[in-house]
């Protein structure tokens, strides 16, 4: 198969860290073309040991919706690549959609993963809401070949209801995580240890749990790991340094080694306002760690039932400090919660299950 994937960005997140996971594991059954629209490239060092992939640079235009000269760009792209499917990522993307209105469209699959922070929280942004439903629509559907996929049933929804699409043009399809790579070896003595994974971005509230942790510190000696990179870090440590907590917390970065950076952690912690399913949550309960975590997306079914108790409100963070002091005084209680968290994942969670949804629906999508 000869695959176009198209990115807002390919730094590292959730969506590059999902798509270098299915390039690795197609081997070479598929070739595969990159485009970032916003020229980062950082994620290609996930790619290591990929077969055969090249990146395809578009020039952008940057405007704050539609930009016709992107479109005719875009168009004249998709005919010099020659792709079997075209694979696109959230609203970034959406421009494509009308790039591939041709006389003879390819097979296209649009992917959404989740919303920035002017759509968390149910905020409404009634221009790309009604943008999606007419892009989504029949008109563009490209005699079916413009299909969608999401890894949560709260997009699911989104999709069926709000953008009208039918639902057999929507496919559901979890991220899953490769789980031998999780397994936890016993950990040295060391303070009570949070960790998170994740992009420093402003809807994934890394300041919340900033201001979690300095509480809980103020009671015990604890330390906070954060792995992940991005616009806000600078801000970030910049609260750290005013919550006098600049000694306890570790801003490491970028990683690609997260099984061992997970392996430090003794708490999971989430404290996003807008999720959908993310792979940093499946892989620390791939890695037997609790979670607590922020009521949002689809975190509630996610969880195994007797986890429940470790969800709370965003803005609940009396509740979210007092449920790490109660982690931090039970160790028995921790292991009991990581050990449902990984019967959970192996249940539900794997990468090979996953790995194999999608290469049945790229291979329908290329047929039709």
């Amino acid at each position: 198969m000869r695959l176009h994937w198209v990115f807002s960005t390919f730094a590292i997140g959730g969506p590059q860290r999902r798509f270098a996971a299915l390039a690795h594991a197609m081997g070479d059954e598929a070739e595969h073309i990159i485009t970032a629209m916003d020229g980062c490239y950082a994620a290609e060092s996930l790619l290591d040991g990929v077969p055969s992939w090249q990146r395809h640079e578009v020039e952008v235009q940057k405007t704050g919706f539609i930009s016709p000269g992107n479109v005719k760009r875009f168009r004249a792209s998709l005919n010099e690549v020659g792709a079997d499917l075209l694979l696109t990522s959230n609203w970034g993307t959406i421009e494509w959609t009308l790039a591939n209105t041709r006389r003879k469209p390819m097979p296209h699959l649009h992917f959404e993963d989740g919303f920035g922070p002017d759509e968390a929280l149910g905020k409404w942004n009634w221009k790309r809401d009604l943008a999606r439903r007419f892009l989504f629509s029949r008109i563009f559907s490209g005699r079916g070949r413009l299909h969608f996929v999401c890894p949560s049933h709260l997009l699911l929804d989104r999709f069926m209801s709000d953008w009208e699409v039918g639902e057999h043009r929507v496919h559901l399809i979890p991220n899953g995580v490769e789980f031998e790579a999780f397994r936890l070896s016993p950990a040295p003595s060391r303070p009570f240890t949070i960790g998170t994974v994740g992009a420093m971005r402003a809807e994934k509230r890394f300041d919340r749990l900033i201001e979690v942790f300095a509480r809980l510190r103020a009671q015990m000696d604890a330390k906070l790991l954060i792995v992940g990179d991005g616009p806000e870090r600078a801000g970030l440590q910049e609260l750290a340094a005013k919550l006098g907590v600049t000694d306890s917390i570790e801003f490491l970065g970028m990683r690609e080694d997260i099984p061992a950076q997970l392996a430090k952690m003794d708490v999971f912690a989430l404290t996003s306002d807008t999720e959908q399913m993310p792979i940093s949550l499946v892989e620390a309960m791939a890695a037997s760690l609790p979670a607590v975590t922020t009521d949002v997306g689809d975190i509630r079914l996610i969880l195994p039932s007797e986890c429940y108790w470790l969800i709370h409100g965003t803005e609940d963070i009396d509740a979210m400090t007092g449920t790490l002091l109660r982690l931090a005084k039970d160790e028995n209680l921790r292991q009991q919660m990581g050990a449902a968290n990984r019967l959970r994942a192996e249940a539900s969670y794997g990468l090979d299950g996953m790995v194999d949804a999608y290469r049945k629906l790229f291979t329908s999508l290329i047929k039709k």
